[in-house]
């Protein structure tokens, strides 16, 4: 059965002169399909760090193994890999319908946004009430038509979410619209990073 992880790559520029874009060039050549052991569902550049970002579906572990030992190999990296299943299983679990499932990103105006949730002052039954309500809303928007990925972490309260909102400012409505926000906003913690997709990155670097 396959597996899910969030592989996050960092440069760590170690030396005075290192062509930063160059390296995360060569990085991002790395971040491939290996065999039929791992399939790239989502690869990113973050927008101005020299950071890379990857959601990858790994059938035999040694595949991602040699991924992530192919990008020590460049050296000053530092990786973090971390367990996911998709949110549509999660809201599954939640008994929430009907389930959609994403399409492919845009191109452009993509954003990478990181929930931590928190319960402090709620029962953990009004809790996951209200996170039923977050996910019947986020999966009814996709259905509406926004593009949208959205990965939970296995056996933490983190969701990781992938999203074209071609107006920035659209990005603080929605956030304090979602039930979550709404019902449970003093523990919520969120992290938004604009990213760009890593295979176009890469063309305009090498163009």
């Amino acid at each position: 059965m396959s597996k899910i992880y969030f592989v996050n790559i960092s440069v760590t520029p170690l030396k005075e002169g290192m062509d930063m874009v160059l390296f995360v060039s060569k990085l991002a050549g790395l971040v491939q399909n290996y065999s039929n052991h791992t399939k790239i569902l989502h690869k990113f550049k973050v927008t101005g760090e020299p950071q890379i970002v990857a959601i990858i579906e790994v059938a035999d572990v040694i595949g991602l193994e040699r991924t992530i030992a192919g990008l020590y190999r460049l050296g000053n990296v530092s990786v973090t890999c971390t367990p996911l299943y998709c949110y549509e299983d999660f809201a599954n679990f939640l008994e929430v319908g009907p389930i959609t499932f994403p399409g492919p990103l845009p191109e452009n105006d993509l954003y990478w946004l990181e929930f931590d949730l928190e319960y402090k002052g709620k029962s953990l039954d009004q809790f996951v009430e209200i996170w039923r309500k977050e996910a019947h809303m986020a999966l009814s928007s996709r259905a509406e038509g926004l593009p949208v990925a959205l990965y939970k972490v296995l056996m933490e309260r983190k969701v990781h979410v992938f999203l074209c909102v071609p107006d920035p400012a659209k990005l603080d409505e929605m956030a304090f619209n979602l039930p979550i926000m709404v019902e449970n906003g003093e523990n919520v913690h969120i992290k938004c990073k604009a990213i760009q997709m890593l295979d176009v990155f890469r063309q305009k670097v090498v163009a």
